[in-house]
C-alpha cells in the first residue's frame, strides 16, 4: 500500500520531532546553511587586482543572480603570511587581502597563508549565513576548530550545523619528480582518511572544492 508523506505535517509534529530531530533542525537551519559554492585558483591576488576589470566581472558573476554564491573559494593568493603566523598577511600583501575584504563586504573571510609568496587560500562566506567553526588541517582531533595551519595554507575547513565545506589547494605531482609525488601521495592518503572519519564522527554531508591539481602538466 501506498502512503504520502506530508514532510511539513511532519516536521511541525512534536512526535518527528522527538523520532527525527535532523528534520526539525534541517527545517530550522535550511536558510542558514549555504548552498551555492565557486572556487577560483586566483594565480596571484595581486595580479587580479592590478586587472580591475577581471575582477569587476567575476563578482558579477558570483554575486549575481545566476550564481549568487554563499561561498567563495579562492586558491593560489600568493599571500606571504606575517612571522609565522598563517592567518595573517605581511605587510607587503596586506593591501590586497584588505582589497578582499572590501570588493566583498558581505562575505566573512578565513585566510591560511604560506611562509613565501606561493600557495595560500583565502575563503569567503556569505554574513547571511552562519558563521562556521574553521580549521586548517585534517588533525589531530575533527571538529575542534584547530588553530594550527598546514604550512602551505593548502586547507581551509568550514563546519557549519548541517554541513561541512573542505576547501583545498591540492599540492600537484608534476613532471615525475619523486619529492612532488610523494607529497601528493602523502596528502591523498590524509585527505581520504580524514573524509571517512569526519563521516564517522559527525555524519553530516560533505563538500570538497577547490584546486585539485588533476590535470597533467
Amino acid at each position: 500500500m501506498k502512503h504520502d508523506i506530508n514532510i511539513d505535517k511532519l516536521i511541525n509534529s512534536e512526535e518527528v520531532k522527538v523520532t527525527v530531530p535532523e528534520l526539525w533542525s534541517m527545517r530550522n537551519h535550511s536558510d542558514t546553511q549555504p548552498s551555492t559554492f565557486v572556487c577560483w585558483n586566483v594565480n596571484g591576488l595581486s595580479q587580479r587586482f592590478r586587472k580591475l576589470d577581471g575582477m569587476n566581472n567575476f563578482k558579477s558573476f558570483v554575486t549575481g543572480p545566476q550564481v549568487n554564491s554563499d561561498i567563495i573559494a579562492l586558491s593560489e593568493v600568493h599571500v606571504k603570511n606575517h612571522l609565522g603566523n598563517h592567518a595573517v598577511a605581511d605587510t607587503h600583501d596586506v593591501d590586497w587581502v584588505i582589497s578582499m575584504n572590501n570588493f566583498f563586504p558581505d562575505y566573512y573571510w578565513f585566510s591560511s597563508f604560506a611562509g613565501s609568496k606561493a600557495a595560500g587560500q583565502m575563503v569567503g562566506v556569505k554574513k547571511t549565513k552562519e558563521r562556521p567553526a574553521v580549521s586548517y588541517s585534517f588533525g589531530p582531533m575533527l571538529h575542534d576548530a584547530d588553530p594550527k595551519h598546514e604550512h602551505s595554507g593548502r586547507i581551509i575547513i568550514l563546519e557549519f550545523t548541517m554541513l561541512i565545506v573542505v576547501c583545498l589547494y591540492v599540492p600537484c605531482n608534476t613532471m615525475n619528480n619523486p619529492h612532488n609525488i610523494e607529497k601528493r601521495k602523502v596528502f591523498d592518503e590524509a585527505l581520504t582518511s580524514w573524509l571517512r572519519n569526519q563521516r564517522l564522527v559527525s555524519g553530516k554531508q560533505t563538500v570538497v572544492m577547490g584546486d585539485m591539481n588533476v590535470v597533467k602538466d
